[in-house]
């Protein structure tokens, strides 16, 4: 048996997460869409922000799933589920089993050994204990992964209040990484919603954070979010077409902008999108940077387009957020 570490991460941002791990030194040995393998480590992880979640795994080599039924590989499975179980017994009452074809007789009696052997019960949907398997993707056989935490890293524990549309915190920190934020950098978050991408920008210690947005409800929650995660930021009540800053303002600005589904809708956004982006032009200093995204992929193009002589398009990355197509641009002010 190949134990290794797998880290969970945004389709499209893994690079993020191998960013964040350097000054760890740590092993990469594969790389998948959405994953990374890590050769052993006593590192935990759990600290990390690009990540949705950790594993322990382990591959067994074994042509089918029937050998996993096999006592010595059984007793290694209910080993690295006990190991997770250790780090918060109060909080792991429930299992979840994914695997492909999980109804058969062999998923149904792997299921049965962990349910009777850790005083488990199976959950319906989401479970405290999550268990992965899969044909291996690092050697020949079949991987047993174990998450770390009865709940993904993502949930963090400021988010109080799940306002729809919100930005998930992995790609958030993802923008934050990318907009290349220091500690001289005065920020500006159009439309800063429940504050999401200001919480996330907080490891780069910018010099000073502004949010905007025209939504008193959002701006509460924000308050909130920000106080819980002991972030420092200026909420202002205004429109991000129309902003209260003199020309050339700040170093960076980001956006989460309106995909037209959860919030906002395709005949507004067609206003909004071009406003937006010529505001945040006048606002942003020379060189400076607006990193967005959105998922109405035809009309930001067909923007950045009409005004390409304010913004600089230095990289656009495709990104799969909760199975939408969506895309992350980093702009640069000429």
């Amino acid at each position: 048996m190949y134990h290794y570490k797998e880290i969970e991460t945004p389709q499209g941002l893994e690079f993020v997460t191998v960013k964040e791990l350097e000054p760890l030194n740590i092993t990469l040995i594969g790389q998948g869409r959405g994953s990374l393998q890590i050769e052993k480590t006593p590192h935990d992880f759990q600290g990390l922000r690009s990540a949705i979640a950790t594993y322990d795994a382990i591959c067994v080599p074994v042509p089918r799933p029937k050998g996993l039924l096999g006592h010595q590989y059984l007793t290694q499975i209910h080993y690295l589920i006990e190991k997770t179980i250790q780090r918060a017994p109060k909080a792991f009452e429930t299992f979840k089993l994914g695997a492909a074809g999980d109804a058969t007789p062999v998923m149904e009696r792997i299921k049965s050994e962990i349910a009777q052997h850790h005083g488990l019960e199976e959950a319906e949907n989401q479970g405290d204990l999550l268990i992965r398997i899969r044909p291996s993707v690092v050697k020949t056989g079949w991987d047993i992964l174990i998450r770390t935490t009865p709940r993904p890293l993502i949930t963090r524990q400021w988010r109080i209040y799940n306002m729809e549309g919100a930005l998930n915190a992995c790609v958030a920190y993802g923008m934050a990484q990318l907009s290349q934020i220091e500690n001289t950098s005065s920020v500006l978050n159009l439309g800063c919603g429940s504050g999401t991408l200001m919480i996330e920008s907080q490891p780069f210690k910018p010099k000073e954070q502004f949010g905007i947005d025209n939504d008193e409800d959002a701006l509460m929650m924000a308050h909130e979010h920000l106080h819980l995660a002991k972030v420092e930021a200026n909420l202002i009540h205004g429109d991000v077409t129309q902003l209260p800053f003199d020309n050339a303002t700040f170093d960076v600005l980001t956006a989460d902008l309106p995909f037209g589904q959860l919030v906002g809708n395709v005949q507004s956004n067609k206003q909004l999108y071009p406003l937006l982006v010529q505001e945040a032009a006048r606002v942003c200093v020379k060189g400076g940077r607006i990193t967005l995204i959105t998922h109405s992929l035809r009309l930001i193009e067909s923007v950045l387009d009409a005004y390409a002589h304010l913004w600089h398009i230095e990289k656009q990355l495709s990104v799969n957020l909760n199975g939408l197509n969506t895309r992350i641009y980093v702009l640069s002010r000429r």
